[in-house]
């Protein structure tokens, strides 16, 4: 485990793709449920990063609506990155 000096704060980054995309490598086997796997792995960092003593500044980049309400419902800061998928979902 990697720690900076005693008292030392962090500002964590977390972007975030829709939750519709992301979750991408397993999607053979995960099929309608990707969404909400990608959603769940979302929740738990988020409560990790909310209940790590040393961040100060929890910051969520995403361009999906939803991640941006949880985040900022959950007291982290949102910032809307304009991603756009290059490539045809599947």
């Amino acid at each position: 485990m990697m720690s900076g000096s005693p008292g030392s704060r962090w500002t964590v980054l977390l972007p975030v793709k829709p939750f519709a995309l992301g979750k991408s490598r397993p999607r053979s086997w995960t099929g309608a449920a990707r969404r909400d796997i990608a959603r769940a792995v979302f929740l738990d960092t988020m409560d990790t990063i909310l209940h790590t003593p040393e961040v100060c500044r929890p910051i969520v980049v995403t361009a999906d609506p939803e991640a941006h309400a949880l985040a900022a419902g959950a007291g982290a800061e949102g910032s809307h990155s304009g991603y756009r998928p290059t490539a045809p979902v599947l």
